[in-house]
């Protein structure tokens, strides 16, 4: 069931495109509505920078960049966080690929920066769903059979095995019995392993991915705990 879900969660990209559109049309309306920077949601100083008038604006340049943020958002691979553009991956990357700079002063300059976190959540839905598919996985194993699977691969039918891969380092999620219990984490964003021990898991607590070195879907609890 886990894995249907998983596979019916959307096209990304028609979701971004249909996302930035909305928001553009409401942000233009709003505009010539004379509506100020508190209704607008954004900081003065930036409305202030951009050249508008109540009912003339040239919305060139802006549809310019909105074809290059489409551009670098047809690249994104969520289940390939380690073979992405850099623009996708650094703010300040895909600022220069869309042309935003910071004395800018267009409503471009306002809207696009919001997309540029948009492929790295994606890319941290994909590998919470495989780590939520691989955990079930692993309880299931062990329920059948009474005990802990020795590694990923005798899971067998049940989960594919594609949906094993770590988007961030193109290799299996990291698995490994300890004692009567086990460790199951990606190895996060730095691509680096650090042993799963560095923090508790990521169901556990209020957390971003990109704040901790492994996303950890389960660890032996601390002995004091058990």
């Amino acid at each position: 069931d886990l894995i249907e879900l998983h596979t019916r969660g959307g096209d990304f990209y028609e979701a971004m495109e249909c996302e930035y559109q909305c928001g553009f049309a409401y942000v233009v309306a709003d505009v010539i509505e004379g509506k100020s920077a508190g209704e607008l949601g954004v900081r003065p100083n930036i409305l202030w920078a951009v050249r508008l008038s109540k009912y003339i604006y040239n919305y060139r340049s802006d549809i310019e960049k909105y074809h290059k943020v489409l551009d670098i958002y047809r690249k994104v691979d969520t289940t390939k966080y380690y073979a992405l553009p850099q623009e996708i991956k650094d703010e300040g990357a895909f600022m220069e690929a869309v042309g935003i700079t910071p004395d800018g002063s267009s409503l471009a300059n306002v809207l696009i920066p919001n997309l540029s976190g948009c492929g790295l959540t994606l890319v941290e839905t994909e590998v919470l769903w495989r780590g939520a598919i691989a955990l079930a996985g692993i309880r299931l194993f062990e329920a059948k059979n009474g005990r802990l699977p020795k590694d990923l691969s005798e899971l067998g039918g049940l989960v594919p095995k594609d949906l094993l891969m770590d988007p961030f380092s193109g290799k299996d999620l990291i698995y490994r019995v300890a004692g009567d219990d086990f460790y199951l984490y990606s190895m996060g964003y730095d691509g680096v392993d650090g042993q799963g021990t560095g923090d508790s898991a990521i169901y556990e607590k209020d957390q971003y991915p990109q704040e901790v070195s492994d996303i950890i879907f389960h660890a032996p609890a601390p002995a004091k705990d058990k």
